[in-house]
């Protein structure tokens, strides 16, 4: 599939499964670093990307019906259609001449075409028909028929629920990030570092479910390890392979995603959701990962609203500690 993106940085065509491969070409094509990405697609298929941290914007356009062009060009327009041969040489759109008008007569002001007979005296009507003496006598009217019933009034609609109340972050967000790694590197083992991590997350970030997903390139998959939320026991131990899903664009590029709404979003493995009966809406990833190396994911989903800029700073804050955990204990 082709898309197109662009943003303050120029335009460029690429090929990919999907819309995040494509940004992910086009960010090496246009050579920068980025932080993260904010996601939202919108209903006519185009996606915004914004990254947080230089503040740089990119749609990406998916080209579904373009002509391929080369990758910076611009896509080749298809020509006009061929014209039909029994139209070739004619100067109007009309196939059919006109029928001539017919003649007109000097006689009396009358036009009379010369195939057409004069035309002759009509004969008057026959008077109308008497009934018999002896006809049966006319049928009572039909009596009328009842009113129809009348249909019952709608029940009043439910007023709708209020919108959820979105807070700001709590006054000592910043001693609590500091303690985080403390309480993470206190963990006996590292499934268990992984739960305590998410409990962290959650105690800051008010979210319905979120999990932690571990794994280093050298495993087959992701595995989810500490689960929180309604179905947390139906995902617990199971494996998500890897570029699969948001966890795995974000574990597979090293870059925190956040999604709006993932109903619009290829990537956002529908498969777990249908398997537990859970409604992601959206979902913040970020990876767990030190400057060299990739351990895991960690996700939150469904905040009462949007995610907000300090929810990203505790996830990622969060993030980084477990993967310094991690690390001192393989």
């Amino acid at each position: 599939m082709r898309f197109q993106v662009s943003g303050s940085m120029g335009q460029v065509e690429v090929d990919a499964v999907d819309w995040m491969m494509a940004m992910s070409k086009a960010i090496t094509h246009f050579g920068v670093q980025v932080s993260g990405w904010v996601c939202d697609t919108r209903p006519n298929g185009d996606t915004q990307v914004l990254d947080p941290g230089s503040g740089l914007t990119w749609v990406v356009h998916p080209l579904e019906s373009a002509v391929s062009a080369p990758i910076g060009g611009a896509p080749r327009q298809a020509g006009p259609p061929p014209v039909p041969s029994f139209l070739q040489g004619a100067t109007s759109p009309r196939l059919a001449t006109p029928a001539p008008a017919p003649p007109r007569s000097l006689m009396g002001g009358r036009s009379i075409t010369p195939s057409q007979p004069p035309a002759m005296p009509r004969a008057a009507a026959p008077p109308p028909f008497a009934p018999s003496r002896h006809a049966p006598p006319p049928a009572p009217p039909a009596p009328p028929a009842p009113p129809a019933p009348r249909a019952p009034a709608p029940a009043p609609r439910a007023p709708a629920p209020p919108a959820p109340v979105v807070q700001g972050p709590p006054e000592d967000l910043a001693e609590r990030l500091f303690d985080v790694s403390m309480d993470i590197a206190a963990a006996p083992d590292k499934n268990s570092a992984c739960s305590a991590a998410l409990q962290v997350a959650l105690d800051l970030v008010p979210c319905e479910a979120g999990s932690v997903l571990r794994g280093t390139i050298n495993d087959a998959e992701l595995t989810f390890v500490a689960v929180s939320g309604p179905v947390g026991e139906k995902l617990l131990g199971r494996g998500v392979p890897f570029g699969q899903g948001l966890a795995g664009v974000a574990f597979d590029l090293g870059i925190t995603v956040q999604v709006n709404d993932v109903s619009r979003d290829a990537r956002h493995n529908k498969a777990l959701d249908a398997a537990t009966g859970f409604h992601t809406r959206s979902i913040l990833s970020v990876p767990v990962r030190t400057e060299t190396n990739f351990y895991g994911c960690l996700q939150l989903l469904n905040p009462p609203g949007r995610f907000m800029s300090w929810h990203v700073e505790v996830a990622e804050t969060v993030a980084r500690s477990l993967a310094a955990t991690l690390a001192a204990t393989l």
